[in-house]
């Protein structure tokens, strides 16, 4: 129980006197020589004393030991309590039943249901049935659940940890043998009860500043109440802080505006996921070290409850961590209730049946992205990016039911509620899959506007567009036009999560978030909203944008390429880049060209790596540390003074080698060490390229605790001049602009004046 929790409900006391109720915190109750704890209101603390006299007033004169000496002070007994008393929700009684021939004197720990739980002074705890208690009993219980709501219950007990079995004996995941090629999916939309209403509610935050508490997931739950939960949680990472830990379910109403229930967690738990199905929560605490430290050694626990539920109930707790303990944060999600799938480090996953108690099966990914897995609405199926396709399989058994070539890779992949299409973006490109037919052949997007930001995760929004998370911030992409649309950007008082603990989805085209908040009295709160995407303004864009408009390099470019790669080099490097013009339809053109193309190879600094060196049965065999000199690759499209288009790539080494024969790894290294075309060759180019002002959308949103606050359309672009800095040949002048012309000044269209909404 917090500190907070423990303050409103000793300040109950005073509620109880007025309305007539008994109290046992009067003189009398303490004398000369116990040891009890006194409530410290400026430290907010209980400090442990001894009672060393009581005057005529009833009030008491305590020993305690504060800032390295002894302190004799006088206080209320309403502001001391016994050691006992220690963990109560308020103070000892005696407590009747209801035909006066039984008392004992005892603090209340919690009411759940028809039980009280309390603890007698000997510090032995008992379950009293309510109806057995005095009517007074009775009625101090019931204003003390009104009063207290869900601190009210006691806090569960966690179950002693198991072990489910070896990780590294389990057995790898098998793939389904189906003719070798791709097959088709049966849909898997999202539940029909996950349905949720606009809305939102503000409630009381349990502590305050660094110390309070902060959201640790928010996960849509739906159903007719439009439910969200919310797991409020505060883990301070310093020993002198003034708040204990703890976590608390919140279950928030979107359609009521208000939280209908709340739950206790043991105080060091973090709260993962929640499958409604089977009313199953996936929680994780640190067996030793802890959050602030870099041993995260987890141990993974699931228990059942319901939104009405007062108390959770435990069902299962093991070890979950590997021997070599990760510097990650955990990543888990419960499948069906029985499977919980875990990444087990950073390319490796494990699936656990709680049930059994055991390893249902292991996968590697192998992925230099190492992007978490998504799934399909109901978790039929989990798609996991690999280093050259998406791995399909069915979460529950790992089986492998088909895969999607990726040659590049993948930083995110999205499946359409409807479960029918998968969206899988590299840093270039976008692909759209039909996941129901074994035979259809993507459709390709240039998208690397989205590909190159660090992408959290990716949603779909209507049957067109894409909603890709960043850090901060949120890109509309829509598909058909191939433009990021518009940007969303988290006010400092929204709160956006990450990707192992998410406080962020897009549900059925709406946005659940979570926000701290505050009032003029600087009372401070938290809040769950609910909000219509895309919001105000930005849906009149979409009918009114011309991506051509937009461009600063189009098809008929006239191109200078210049190859500074080194004479090995430059003569493959020359040619493969002329292909690539040609395939734009770009023209090549030295001596008067609109764009130059820059082609560069520089050696970098010498740098040292140590890698381990393990068996075929995943057994070390000790390090080996290389030294190495990387190559850095760059291209350019540049006009003038200004860059338009540019990708890198590094010389960074893979984070492992596979090595056969006698070979070592620092042999594997020189050969990396080797300047090569591939860069230039893969590269992928883009025949249209956005001006910069645009590519990150035409115009923000502020995500807000009000909802969201659209900004201004931004102006029409200013082109830039030729290589010379004179205007291209392909720039159409101001007076050319479709945004300037009489057909586009209407109501109607939005590019006709950027004041307008």
């Amino acid at each position: 129980m917090t500190f907070e929790h423990r303050k409103r409900a000793w300040l109950l006391i005073p509620l109880l006197l007025l309305l007539g109720l008994p109290c046992l915190a009067e003189a009398g109750k303490f004398k000369v020589g116990d040891v009890v704890q006194v409530w410290d209101d400026f430290g907010k603390e209980w400090n442990n004393g001894t009672v060393t006299g009581v005057n005529r007033r009833g009030e008491l004169q305590i020993e305690t030991a504060r800032f390295g000496s002894l302190r004799r002070e006088v206080y209320n007994p309403r502001a001391v309590r016994f050691a006992y008393e220690d963990g109560a929700i308020g103070p000892a009684r005696n407590w009747t039943d209801a035909t006066g021939s039984f008392k004992v004197m005892a603090a209340p720990l919690g009411v759940y249901g028809d039980t009280l739980k309390i603890r007698k002074e000997d510090m032995t705890e008992l379950e009293v049935p309510i109806s057995k208690l005095s009517e007074s009993d009775q009625s101090y219980i019931e204003r003390m659940r009104r009063e207290l709501g869900g601190a009210a219950a006691p806090t569960p007990e966690n179950l002693p940890m198991e072990n489910y079995g070896d990780v590294e004996g389990a057995r790898f995941a098998l793939a389904l043998q189906a003719n070798g090629g791709r097959i088709a999916l049966l849909p898997d939309p999202i539940p029909p009860y996950l349905q949720l209403k606009e809305g939102g509610t503000a409630f009381g935050r349990i502590g305050d500043g660094f110390d309070g508490e902060e959201f640790g997931v928010i996960i849509p739950v739906g159903g007719p109440e439009s439910l969200v939960l919310a797991s409020g949680e505060c883990h301070p990472r310093w020993s002198h802080s003034k708040v204990d830990p703890f976590t608390r379910l919140l279950w928030v109403s979107i359609a009521d505006r208000k939280i209908i229930n709340q739950q206790k967690l043991p105080p060091d738990e973090y709260v993962l996921d929640y499958h409604p199905p089977s009313h199953r929560l996936l929680t994780y605490s640190f067996v030793d070290g802890g959050n602030a430290n870099n041993d995260k050694k987890i141990a993974l626990a699931i228990w059942e409850v319901l939104p009405t539920d007062e108390i959770v109930k435990p069902v299962a707790r093991w070890e979950a961590y590997p021997d070599e303990r990760s510097w990650d944060n955990p990543w888990a999600k419960i499948i069906d209730g029985q499977i919980v799938l875990q990444r087990w480090n950073k390319s490796e996953y494990v699936a656990w049946n709680v049930d059994e108690k055991s390893i249902a099966y292991r996968l590697r990914q192998e992925s230099r992205s190492d992007s978490l897995p998504s799934f399909s609405g109901g978790k039929r199926y989990a798609f996991l990016p690999d280093q050259s396709s998406i791995r399909v399989f069915d979460p529950t058994t790992g089986v492998m039911l088909t895969s999607l070539p990726a040659p590049n890779g993948a930083k995110a992949v999205a499946i359409s509620e409807d479960g029918k299409r998968a969206a899988v973006l590299d840093r270039n490109q976008l692909a759209v899959w039909d996941l129901t037919d074994a035979n259809s052949e993507p459709t390709y997007y240039h998208a690397d506007d989205i590909g190159r930001a660090w992408v959290d995760s990716m949603f779909w929004l209507g049957t067109d567009k894409l909603m890709v998370k960043t850090n901060r911030e949120m890109l509309l992409f829509s598909i058909p036009q191939r433009v990021v649309v518009w940007s969303y950007q988290f006010e400092h008082t929204t709160k956006h999560g990450n990707g192992e603990r998410p406080l962020v989805h897009v549900v059925n085209d709406h946005l659940v978030y979570g926000a701290s908040v505050r009032d003029n009295n600087r009372n401070e709160g938290l809040a769950v909203g609910n909000v219509k995407l895309p919001g105000p303004k930005v849906a009149e864009v979409f009918g009114a944008i011309d991506r051509e408009d937009l461009e600063v390099i189009k098809p008929g470019e006239h191109v200078r390429l210049e190859v500074r790669c080194g004479d090995d080099l430059n003569r493959d490097v020359y040619f493969s880049l002329v292909e690539k013009i040609e395939k734009n339809n770009w023209i090549l053109d030295n001596d008067n060209p609109t764009v130059v193309m820059y082609a560069d190879m520089k050696r970098g600094k010498t740098q040292s790596a140590t890698y381990e060196i393990v068996d075929h049965f995943n057994r070390s065999q000790g390090t080996e540390s290389v030294t190495y000199t990387p190559n850095e690759y760059s291209l350019k499209l540049v006009r003038g003074p200004e860059v338009l288009w540019s990708s890198g790539m590094g010389g960074g080494l893979p984070d492992r080698f596979t090595i056969f024969g006698d070979a070592s790894i620092q042999d594997i290294v020189n050969k990396w060490e080797v300047p090569s075309v591939s860069f230039f060759s893969r590269a992928d180019i883009p025949a249209r390229v956005i001006h910069k002002d645009y590519r990150r959308g035409l115009g923000t949103t502020q995500i807000t605790t009000r909802g969201l606050i659209p900004g201004e359309l931004k102006p029409p672009p200013e082109l830039s001049g030729g290589v010379d800095g004179e205007k291209s040949k392909t720039e159409k002048s101001e007076e050319d602009a479709p945004w300037s012309t009489p057909e586009n000044t209407s109501e109607d269209a939005p590019w006709s004046d950027p004041t307008k909404p």
